[in-house]
């Protein structure tokens, strides 16, 4: 077999394949509904499963930087559906976009009146805003995508044999998974906890990623 070919995928996932694609076309019209019939129900829906998403992206890259940098064999049957999976954060990425059309629906803190009244929401200003807080979200999922496509290159450069590859793979993954667990943290602050700004946790960034 030539090695150059590329990877067809049996019938049966291109059948999946398929069915899921309509299944998602499906959830995607109703998602449309959703936004025409209650809009600040639609934004909060979506930041949840949105989320889930999220998730497992970015556990599958944080499990596959654990697998590199331990040097041991134990993920290796697993290793390219992690990689696979992080591979997804481009269109995640995109996916973020209505979160940040919903600011002004999912956040309190957007409004510059209750901004202006609330004690307590002034003297968070300085971190809560619209402008600092989508800085925060490029920088998180600039560092998401950046990490998943230099892991991208160096499996395959791996697998053509670089024995480098392996090297730079276990060091990235050791400032990638401390970047990781930075940026959830912030995440949780950020996405969730602030939806109710009133509400103050010290511990809540870092439950976040047991999550």
């Amino acid at each position: 077999m030539n090695a150059a070919m590329p990877y067809s995928p049996p019938a049966d996932i291109e059948a999946r394949r398929s069915r899921a694609l309509v299944i998602g076309a499906g959830a995607l019209l109703l998602c449309a509904v959703g936004f025409f019939v209650n809009r600040d129900q639609f934004f909060r829906a979506w930041l949840i499963g949105y989320m889930l998403w999220l998730g497992v992206a970015l556990g599958s890259m944080g499990w596959m930087m654990i697998h590199h940098l331990s040097g041991g064999a134990w993920g290796m049957v697993v290793r390219r559906v992690w990689e696979a999976s992080s591979r997804t954060l481009p269109l995640l990425t995109i996916l973020f976009i209505p979160v940040v059309l919903g600011l002004n629906r999912l956040y309190p803190w957007t409004h510059a009146e209750l901004m202006q009244t609330n004690e307590v929401l002034r003297h968070k200003s300085v971190y809560l805003n619209p402008t600092f807080f989508l800085a925060r979200a490029a920088i998180y999922f600039i560092g998401w995508n950046v990490i998943a496509w230099r892991m991208t290159a160096l499996s395959r450069a791996q697998d053509a044999g670089s024995v480098e590859a392996t090297r730079s793979m276990q060091r990235l993954s050791g400032g990638g998974l401390v970047f990781l667990a930075l940026s959830i943290t912030f995440v949780g602050v950020d996405w969730f906890m602030s939806l109710n700004p009133d509400f103050y946790s010290t511990m809540f960034g870092f439950l976040f990623i047991n999550y």
